[in-house]
C-alpha cells in the first residue's frame, strides 16, 4: 500500500490539444496572419488525424485532434517543436502560442492537486509577491514529488511611457520616426569580439539596457530635424502593473496570491500532499513570512480520504451483510467465516497485482473493487457447497474434493470469464469515458481472477480440518418443505412447458414496453455533480475586463452578505483570457440544509440584472444559464476552402433568404445575433502612388501608435522590467481620419490615402479540415414540417461551384450529438458483449444449442431492470447502461451452473428420465444458486442506499440498481424457468433428429 499511487483518478493523456495565442485584433486578421500560419504548419505533424481552428476577436484556437495511437508524448514534443520554429513568422505583438491539454467536460480532471490562497494584512501586494516567487516557490518546489508550482494573481511590474499628444504634435514629433527609435536603440547586445583566458574563448558583448528609471527619464530624444528633447519632458514616466495577461484572484472578497502545486504522476497524493503542508507550515513559521498568512484552497487528498472512508464503510457494510446471508443458508459459524475470509486475501491479491501492472489506486478502482465484492465470494461458495455435499453424502473429505473439482472447475471457469469479458468491450468506448473506465473493469477483473485462485486452494484447506461428517444429520425440516414445493412446481412446469413459456414472453414484452413508454433516459456519461456553487460569467465581445470584474464584485457582494458560518469560504478567478469564476464552498452540515439552494436562487435573481453578460451556475441543481438575453437561431452553414468566395456565396444565399416572408433576422457570421465591430481601412492605390508611400508604411505609424509597444527594458539588481509605450485609449472615428501620416519631410491625413468605413466583422471564424465554414442565422416563422420542406427546397435549389456545399444544420446542441453517438456506441458494446458470452459458452458445453438456454436469462433480467428503474422513477442513465452489460456477464453464472450439473447427471445416468435429471439438478444448485445472487444482490445495496443522486457516486448508484433489478428477476426465472427452457431445446432436438432419420 505505501509504494502503490493513491490518487484521485486514473492518470489520463488523452489524443486531443488545444494550442491558444493571444493578439489583440479582428477575427478576419486573426484567421488570416495567426491562426492560418500556425495551421498550415501544424497540420502535417504525424498522427493528426482531424484539426479545427477558430479565429475570435483577440484569440486564436486551435484543436489537433491525433489517431488513438499515437504516442502523446511525442506528439507535445513536436507540437512545441513546431511553436518554436513558426513564433516568429507571427505578428509581433501575439503572445507566444501555448499548449492545452484536452480534458472531458463530464469528468472533473484535477489540475493542481493541491493549492493555497496566500495573502497579508500587513504587506503590500508588491512585497507578498517577491516573498512568494523568490522565497516560498524554490523551497516547495524541491519537496520530492512536486513537478512544478504556478502562481496566479501575482504582480508583474512595468514602466509605462505615455507621451502628451498635443506636445508631441505641436512640436512636429513623430512617435513612429523619432521617439521609438531614440529609446529602442538602447534596448540592443551587441558582439564586439572574443577574448581568451585560461585557454577558453569568451564571447565579449556589449548590453545597452537602462539602469534605474532616472536614467530612462533622461534619455536624450533626438529627431530627424536635428532637435534634442529630454523623455521626461514629451512623457510621463511611471511604474505600473502589466495588464496583458493579467488575472486576479479573491478570496472571500480580497485579492491573494492563489498558489497552484502540481504532482508528479505516479507520486501518492496523501504522502506527497503531507510533506507539502508540513514545508508549509516551517515555511510559514520562519520570521521572513510572520506577516503572510495562507489558507487551504483545494486539497484532492481530503477527496480522496473522504472516498476512502465511505467505501470502508460500505465495505464494512457489505462484509456484515454478505455475512448475515451467509449464516442464514449455512447456519452455521464456520463456513459463514471461511467464505468470508475469502474476500480478504483477494483483495490483497488484487493490490499487489495492480502494483505489479503498473496502475493506481484511484477512485475507480477502489469503487471497482467495492462493487466487486458481492461477486468475489460467489465461486467460494459454489467450492464450499458441493465439497460439503459430499461431504453430508459420507465420503471422505480427498474423494469429496476430487469430485467436486471434476464437475465444477470448468463451470466456475467459465462463469467467471463470462463475468470477466464483459469488460473488453470497454476497449470500444469512447476515448474520453474509456481511459476511467479501464480501470474499473481491470480491478474487478482481477479480483475475479483471484477469487478462482483463491476458491480452489483456501476453501479446501479450510475443509481439511472436517474430512468425515456426521452422516446422521438431518436436513431441517424448513429445507425439506423448500425443497418439496420447489420441486413440485418445477414439475408442473416440465409437464405443462406451454405455461411458463407463454408466461416468460408476456412479461418480457410487458417490461419492454414499460421501459420505452415509463423509464426516463437520461444524460450519458456525466461524472461531475459538484457539491458546491459554482458561477461562471462570460461576456460579449468588446466588454472590457473591468466591465467583468465588476460585476463579479456584485456577485460577491450578494454572497457576503450570507452569516459567516452558512459559508466555509468562497474564492473569484478574473483574467482577460476567459470567463471569470466564483466557487462558493459550504461547511458539510450546511449542505444538508435548505441555505445552499437559497443563495443559489439569490445569485440566479442578480444574473438577470445583466443583459449583455451571460451568467452559468452550477452545482446543487439543474445548470442555470441566463443574463445574455440570446435567442435560439435556425441556421444554414457552408463549406469551402477559399475564405472570400465563400462569404460572398453566403451573403448572395442570405439576401436570397431575406425576400422569403416567413425568414426573420438574418445575419451572416453571427453567433445568436453577436458580432464584432471594426474600422476598415480601405487604402487608396492612386492616393498613395502619388504621394509615393508604400502600404507597409502606413501600416507600420498606425500600428505603433494604436497598440502597446515594447521598446526596452530596465535591468537591475532585483529583476528586469519591460518598458511600454502607452497608445492612446479612446480614438472616436472623425480623430481617426485627421491622424497625419509621416510621407518624407510632409504630412497628410490618412482619410485622404484611404476610405475609413465602420463595418461588422465575424464574431468566429472556423476552419475544419482546411475548410472555412460559413454561417446563416435565421427565424423561420413556421412549423417543423415547413422548415424541413424550406430546406431541403434551398439546398436542392442552390447550386454551389465545385469545392463548396452545404453541411449539416448546426442546431449548437453538441451534447445532444454526443448522446446520440454514445448510445449507438453502448448498443454496439452490448451487441459485442452477448457474442463474446456466447462464444464463451459454446466452448465450454461445446454446443452451440445449450448456450442459448443459458442466455435466455439476459432478456428475462432485463425485465427486472425495466421495472426497478420504473417502480422507483430513477433515470437510465450510461451508468446503468454499464450495470446492464455487467449483468450479461453474471446472470448467465446461476444457468452455466444448473447447466452444467445437469448434463454431468446425464452422463451418469443415460436412460434415466430427463425430467427427473433436471430436477435432480435442480435442487442441487438451488442453495449456491440462492447464496450467490444474494450475496452480489446485497453486497451493492450500500451504493443504492447510500448514494443520493445527486452526488458524484451517482453513476455507481444507477450501476448497482440495473444489477440488483436484472439480477433478482433472472435469479428467479434461472430457478424456475431454465430447467424449462432447457427440457423444450431438448425435445426439440429430439424430433429434429428423428425427422432427419
Amino acid at each position: 500500500m505505501q509504494n502503490i499511487p493513491l490518487e484521485k483518478i486514473p492518470e489520463a493523456s488523452f489524443p486531443k490539444i488545444y494550442v491558444r495565442t493571444m493578439w489583440s485584433a479582428s477575427p478576419e486578421n486573426i484567421e488570416l496572419f495567426l491562426t492560418s500560419a500556425l495551421e498550415r504548419e501544424l497540420a502535417p505533424i504525424k498522427g493528426v488525424d482531424n484539426i479545427e481552428s477558430y479565429s475570435y476577436e483577440n484569440f486564436s484556437s486551435i484543436v489537433l485532434e491525433f489517431t488513438p495511437e499515437t504516442k502523446m508524448d511525442y506528439a507535445y514534443l513536436r507540437v512545441n517543436e513546431v511553436l518554436y520554429q513558426t513564433h516568429d513568422k507571427l505578428p509581433e505583438e501575439a503572445t507566444y502560442p501555448i499548449i492545452v491539454p484536452y480534458a472531458p467536460e463530464d469528468i472533473d480532471i484535477e489540475e493542481e492537486f493541491i493549492s493555497f490562497g496566500i495573502f497579508s494584512d500587513v504587506l503590500g501586494k508588491s512585497r507578498i509577491t517577491s516573498l512568494v516567487k523568490e522565497e516560498l516557490k524554490p523551497k516547495v518546489e524541491s519537496v520530492d514529488g512536486v513537478s512544478g508550482v504556478k502562481l496566479i494573481g501575482v504582480e508583474k511590474k512595468e514602466v509605462r511611457v505615455e507621451f502628451d499628444e498635443k506636445l508631441i504634435k505641436r512640436l512636429n514629433i513623430s512617435l513612429f520616426y523619432d521617439l521609438l527609435p531614440s529609446i529602442r536603440k538602447y534596448h540592443e547586445i551587441y558582439s564586439v569580439g572574443n577574448i581568451e583566458k585560461n585557454k577558453k574563448n569568451y564571447l565579449l558583448l556589449v548590453k545597452t539596457d537602462f539602469s534605474n528609471l532616472d536614467d530612462l527619464k533622461r534619455l536624450n530624444i533626438s529627431t530627424n530635424d536635428g532637435r534634442n528633447f529630454r523623455l521626461n519632458k514629451l512623457a510621463k514616466i511611471r511604474w505600473a502593473i502589466e495588464e496583458e495577461d493579467y488575472r486576479t484572484f479573491r478570496l472571500n472578497g480580497n485579492e491573494v496570491i492563489k498558489f497552484q502545486i502540481y504532482r508528479e504522476p505516479g507520486s501518492n497524493v496523501i504522502s506527497l500532499t503531507n510533506k507539502v503542508k508540513a514545508k508549509m507550515s516551517t515555511v510559514f513559521e520562519s520570521s521572513d513570512f510572520a506577516n503572510l498568512k495562507y489558507q487551504i484552497l483545494k486539497d484532492t487528498s481530503e477527496d480522496i480520504k473522504e472516498n476512502i472512508y465511505n467505501l470502508l464503510n460500505r465495505i464494512i457494510f457489505v462484509v456484515l451483510i454478505i455475512c448475515f446471508v451467509l449464516l442464514l443458508f449455512f447456519h452455521k459459524w464456520r463456513p459463514t467465516l471461511t467464505v468470508i475470509a475469502t474476500i480478504f486475501f483477494e483483495v490483497l491479491i488484487t493490490i499487489n497485482a495492480l502494483y505489479i501492472l503498473g496502475e493506481s489506486l484511484n477512485y475507480f478502482s477502489l469503487t471497482g473493487m467495492a462493487l466487486a465484492f458481492g461477486m468475489l465470494v460467489d465461486n467460494a461458495i459454489v467450492v464450499y457447497s458441493n465439497i460439503h455435499h459430499y461431504q453430508e453424502r459420507g465420503q471422505n473429505f480427498v474423494a469429496a474434493m476430487k469430485k467436486s473439482f471434476k464437475e465444477i472447475r470448468w463451470a466456475i471457469i467459465a462463469a467467471t470469464l463470462t463475468n470477466i469479458c464483459v469488460f473488453f468491450p470497454f476497449i470500444y468506448l469512447q476515448q474520453e469515458i474509456r481511459r476511467f473506465m479501464i480501470p474499473f473493469a481491470i480491478t474487478v477483473g482481477v479480483a475475479l481472477v483471484a477469487s478462482i485462485l483463491v476458491s480452489f486452494t483456501f476453501i479446501p484447506i479450510a475443509l481439511m480440518k472436517r474430512q468425515h461428517l456426521d452422516i446422521t444429520e438431518k436436513k431441517s425440516s424448513k429445507r425439506n418443505f423448500f425443497y418439496h414445493i420447489y420441486g413440485s412446481v418445477l414439475k408442473f412446469f416440465l409437464r405443462h412447458r406451454a405455461i411458463p413459456l407463454i408466461l416468460a414472453i408476456a412479461i418480457f414484452i410487458y417490461a419492454a414496453n414499460v421501459f420505452i413508454k415509463d423509464v426516463d433516459k437520461g444524460a450519458f456519461f456525466r461524472f461531475n455533480f459538484p457539491d458546491n456553487v459554482n458561477i461562471y460569467i462570460l461576456s460579449k465581445p468588446n466588454v472590457k475586463f473591468e466591465t467583468i470584474d465588476k460585476i463579479t464584485k456584485k456577485f460577491e457582494d450578494v454572497i457576503k452578505e450570507a452569516p459567516a458560518e452558512k459559508i466555509d469560504y468562497f474564492y473569484s478567478d478574473v483574467s482577460k483570457m476567459g470567463p471569470a469564476s466564483i466557487k462558493i464552498y459550504f461547511p458539510e452540515k450546511v449542505l444538508q440544509t435548505a441555505y445552499p439552494f437559497v443563495l443559489r436562487e439569490k445569485l440566479i435573481a442578480q444574473s438577470k440584472y445583466y443583459g449583455g453578460i451571460d451568467v452559468r451556475i452550477f452545482g446543487l441543481g439543474p445548470v442555470f444559464s441566463g443574463g445574455g438575453s440570446y435567442i435560439y437561431y435556425k441556421t444554414f452553414e457552408l463549406a469551402g476552402y477559399n475564405y472570400y468566395k465563400l462569404n460572398e456565396l453566403t451573403r448572395r444565399l442570405a439576401d436570397y433568404m431575406e425576400k422569403n416572408p416567413r425568414i426573420q433576422k438574418v445575419r451572416v457570421n453571427s453567433r445568436y445575433g453577436r458580432n464584432v465591430k471594426q474600422v476598415c481601412i480601405n487604402i487608396k492605390k492612386n492616393e498613395i502612388e502619388r504621394f509615393k508611400i508604400k502600404p507597409f508604411q502606413i501600416n507600420m505609424q498606425l500600428y505603433y501608435f494604436f497598440n502597446k509597444n515594447i521598446a526596452g527594458k530596465i535591468i537591475s539588481p532585483e529583476d528586469e522590467y519591460d518598458i511600454k509605450i502607452q497608445p492612446k485609449q479612446n480614438i472616436d472615428l472623425n480623430e481617426l481620419k485627421n491622424y497625419l501620416i509621416k510621407i518624407g519631410n510632409k504630412k497628410v491625413k490618412l482619410s485622404a490615402i484611404a476610405d475609413i468605413e465602420l463595418e461588422d466583422s465575424p464574431y468566429r471564424i472556423t476552419r475544419k479540415n482546411q475548410q472555412y465554414l460559413s454561417r446563416i442565422e435565421y427565424e423561420y416563422r413556421g412549423s417543423y414540417k415547413m422548415h424541413q420542406d424550406f430546406r431541403e427546397a434551398v439546398e436542392k435549389n442552390t447550386k454551389l461551384p465545385a469545392g463548396y456545399k452545404f453541411v449539416e444544420e448546426d442546431t449548437d446542441f453538441s451534447g445532444f450529438n454526443k448522446l446520440i453517438e454514445n448510445q449507438k456506441q453502448l448498443f454496439f458494446i452490448l451487441g459485442l458483449t452477448i457474442v463474446l458470452v456466447f462464444i464463451i459458452l459454446a466452448m465450454l458445453f461445446e454446443s452451440y444449442l445449450q448456450p442459448f438456454i443459458i442466455m435466455m436469462s439476459i432478456p428475462l433480467a432485463f425485465v427486472g431492470v425495466s421495472f426497478a428503474f420504473a417502480i422507483f422513477d430513477i433515470t437510465f442513465d450510461s451508468s446503468a447502461f454499464i450495470g446492464t452489460l455487467l449483468l450479461c456477464g453474471i446472470v448467465v453464472n446461476n444457468s452455466i451452473i444448473l447447466v452444467n450439473r445437469i448434463n454431468q447427471i446425464r452422463g451418469e445416468n443415460n436412460n434415466s428420465n430427463i425430467n427427473k435429471i433436471i430436477i435432480q439438478a435442480a435442487k442441487e444448485r438451488a442453495k449456491p444458486i440462492l447464496i450467490t445472487s444474494m450475496t452480489t444482490i446485497f453486497g451493492l445495496m450500500p451504493f443504492i442506499l447510500y448514494t443520493q443522486e445527486s452526488s458524484s457516486e451517482s453513476i455507481w448508484r444507477t450501476l448497482a440498481f440495473a444489477t440488483v433489478g436484472g439480477l433478482t428477476t433472472s435469479t428467479l426465472f434461472t430457478l424456475f424457468l431454465t430447467p424449462v427452457f432447457y427440457n423444450f431445446l431438448d425435445k426439440l432436438k429430439h424430433i429434429t433428429y428423428k425427422g432427419k432419420r
